[in-house]
């Protein structure tokens, strides 16, 4: 059964957070081992659902994960709640993407010094860890990202998780931790793995196999969710319905967008159920709005585990690049 915290604003105001980190210095951990640089807390913490899917397959049901962005409610932007903050201290080890995450790095810096372990998904990919980097360990935090990705982000498009090969490097670190953190479970939590990742190869596969003989590869994205995906299969997202620099759909992005249908051809239009859908349904008209999401949720059929996310995912795009195809009149 899903634990997350109860649904709450994307958008709490940022003064919590300082008050979160008074009470989090005060709060008691939930001690499982009291040894010197060891965890004194017990469990997962993960931010997005995700990688909470893939972590706690690995886990299995006697080990607790939690979940702290409510399936449905976009990471960006969010705030951690005093609740969130209790689950963070209460936690061995946290999983967190980085990029889109990186409000929960604070509170885990508090814990980290009380030897709180942490998965970076980004960088396990090679990337830095940003704010969630101690003053100690020889990061560097103030790294200039403006050349990198300007379009979206300060940094790297850190949406990896739906390059599955990626997502095979998270599965892996968490079940590392997990052995060691676990060592009686040891042997049940890497067959668990071995079935994930066995999972994640099929559909790298899949993927591969199902994208590759498309003709005409170019898409345009509700946002830039899903740039890493496309470089990885070599589609090309030409555009996006909302401007990434002021998180706004605005007329003039609208109507770049309609250029690039009415001149450009590109039928291949994605909506995602974490946004509005209105500012898009003008588009309506000349296309098919298909849906991509980025985050799944339990309670949706299709999206209710990473695989189901993905591979609904997967013919999504597969039934709108098809569609730019059909209008060249081309076949595919």
């Amino acid at each position: 059964m899903i634990q997350t915290q109860t649904a709450r604003s994307r958008f709490a105001p940022t003064v919590l957070l300082a008050g979160l980190l008074v009470v989090l210095a005060g709060l008691p951990g939930c001690g499982r081992r009291s040894g010197p640089g060891e965890p004194t807390g017990d469990g997962v913490v993960v931010t997005i659902f995700p990688l909470y899917d893939l972590v706690r397959q690995v886990a299995g049901p006697d080990i607790k994960v939690t979940l702290l962005v409510p399936p449905g409610v976009s990471e960006h932007g969010y705030s951690p709640s005093p609740a969130d903050v209790k689950a963070l201290n209460d936690a061995a080890i946290l999983v967190a993407n980085g990029g889109l995450d990186d409000w929960i790095a604070a509170p885990h810096l508090q814990r980290a010094a009380k030897g709180q372990a942490l998965i970076h998904f980004m960088a396990l990919l090679g990337h830095d860890l940003g704010p969630f980097a101690r003053e100690d360990d020889g990061h560097d935090h103030d790294h200039d990202h403006a050349g990198e990705d300007a379009h979206a982000h300060a940094g790297p498009n850190p949406h990896v998780w739906l390059v599955p090969t990626h997502a095979s490097k998270l599965v892996r670190a968490a079940a590392d931790q997990l052995a060691a953190l676990y060592p009686d479970r040891a042997e049940d939590i890497r067959s668990r793995e071995e079935v994930v990742q066995q999972q994640l190869a099929e559909l790298a596969v899949e993927y591969e196999l199902a994208l590759e003989p498309i003709a005409d590869r170019r898409l345009i994205t509700y946002h830039d969710a899903f740039d890493v995906l496309a470089e990885a299969y070599g589609l090309e997202v030409v555009a996006t319905v909302m401007n990434m620099e002021t998180h706004d759909v605005t007329p003039a992005r609208l109507a770049e967008v309609r250029r690039h249908i009415e001149q450009g051809g590109v039928r291949a239009v994605f909506i995602e159920p974490q946004y509005s859908s209105a500012a898009a349904e003008g588009l309506s008209s000349l296309v098919t709005l298909r849906p991509l999401d980025p985050l799944g949720d339990p309670n949706r059929s299709g999206y209710e585990t990473y695989d189901a996310l993905m591979r609904s995912n997967l013919d999504n795009l597969v039934k709108g690049l098809r569609e730019n195809v059909r209008a060249e009149g081309s076949g595919g």
